[in-house]
């Protein structure tokens, strides 16, 4: 399609962010699928204000960028398949959870630290996430396979949840009556109850007691930064939910409202997941106090817990409005959402141990000198791997996006020689 000038201008200004191999299309809605069913749920709450930005390539992010009259959507492949990655963490079948959660973090670290170009911290923490591993997971490898997976709760969760939360930044006076008001005195003391769930000394919860009391901060606790956030989460939940309902609906499939909280619920962790990592790389790019950066990435779980806490919450006011009112049906569907929670919160804190531990990993390696090339244990892990094809993948995935930001390492030319010995 040909773009106006003002669209031109916006694909411009996303590559920059983006990287230059990355490709930047306006997404057009010429036939009906389940991004476009959602997409008209989510006009039904906003307006046609939007657009949406379809990159391929470049760092695992979503983001929402606006001008006078428009905002503008990027969706972005890669986060998609990080999603994916965290998501199947919260599998049955996952194996070796606190490992796996370990790498990926340090993976999202890394393509985060080629996009404030900083690729010799970049390249020592991606190889970092290399080291001993001998199971590699092909689950969000290609975003591709993604759209191959049944047509269901779980496939709607990942394509959409974030792509409506950035969205519903634009929808927070136009929740009605589903949401209790968000006055900052009800944020305040869901963040003390979130504190108390958190084992935590008590001089660093009192730190972040006077964070959240701090009126000048943009920070994650800051109630007026927080209640965007949770209207966006909601947003997202109010317009999945009839979304899902109808997509499954014309795809002649059954509808089960409490596997969509459990996936939503889930993705709430998972939109954590990628939001501590970016935030961290983003503390490590300004170069601000490392004490301050600390608290900054303790208090993003506790802004995490209060989210969902809300969102919670709506979800037991929808269940209560789906299934007929009668006796009791409140306390029921508390019940089971409570459920839900004890099942996904315990996986959620050993991931969100794992993510501690590689930020801590990230600054000891910031500390070092950056590797003049690939090293010797390195060369170890390539010649006794026993299936190459995954590791080949990842590691052409990330070279190619150091390509895109300019970023250039003696170590990264090396991964790139290994790669084309495979090709």
């Amino acid at each position: 399609m040909t773009l106006n000038p003002a669209q031109l201008k916006m694909q411009r200004l996303i590559r920059m962010e983006v990287g230059d191999h990355a490709s930047v299309d306006l997404l057009t809605r010429e036939r009906k699928t389940p991004m476009t069913v959602v997409l008209d749920h989510a006009e039904r709450g906003v307006g046609p204000c939007f657009d949406i930005w379809w990159v391929d390539g470049g760092p695992p992010s979503l983001a929402c960028l606006h001008d006078e009259r428009r905002a503008h959507v990027v969706f972005n492949t890669r986060y998609l398949e990080v999603s994916a990655q965290a998501r199947s963490l919260y599998g049955e079948k996952a194996l070796d959870v606190d490992a796996q959660a370990y790498r990926q973090a340090l993976r999202r670290i890394a393509e985060q630290l080629l996009a404030v170009r900083h690729p010799e911290l970049a390249t020592s923490v991606y190889l970092e996430s290399i080291r001993a591993q001998r199971v590699w997971s092909t689950v969000g490898t290609d975003w591709h396979l993604l759209e191959y997976e049944p047509l269901q709760e779980p496939y709607m969760a990942l394509w959409f949840f974030g792509l409506l939360h950035e969205i519903g930044h634009f929808a927070a006076p136009r929740l009605g009556g589903t949401l209790v008001a968000l006055d900052a005195d009800k944020i305040r003391r869901s963040i003390d109850l979130s504190l108390n769930r958190h084992p935590w000394p008590a001089d660093i919860k009192a730190q972040i007691q006077a964070l959240r009391d701090d009126a000048h901060a943009g920070h994650v606790l800051h109630p007026d930064v927080l209640r965007e956030e949770m209207y966006a989460d909601i947003f997202a939940c109010s317009t999945l939910l009839p979304a899902t309902m109808d997509v499954l609906q014309q795809a002649d499939q059954p509808f089960d409202f409490w596997r969509l909280a459990y996936e939503l619920l889930i993705m709430g962790q998972v939109r954590h997941a990628t939001d501590v990592c970016a935030a961290f790389v983003r503390a490590i790019a300004s170069e601000d106090d490392p004490q301050q950066a600390a608290l900054l990435a303790l208090a993003q779980p506790i802004a995490t817990t209060v989210r969902n806490m809300f969102c919670q919450f709506y979800l037991q006011q929808a269940g209560c409005a789906i299934y007929e009112p009668a006796s009791g049906v409140a306390e029921h569907v508390s019940d089971l959402l409570e459920r839900i929670v004890n099942q996904v919160q315990p996986l959620a804190d050993r991931i969100d141990n794992a993510t501690g531990k590689a930020m801590r990993r990230c600054l000891a390696l910031a500390a070092s000198p950056p590797p003049a090339a690939v090293p010797d244990w390195f060369a170890r892990e390539w010649q006794t791997a026993v299936v190459k094809v995954p590791l080949v993948e990842a590691m052409r995935s990330f070279c190619r996006m150091a390509g895109s930001f300019g970023c250039a390492t003696d170590a990264i030319h090396q991964m790139e020689v290994l790669i084309d010995s495979q090709t």
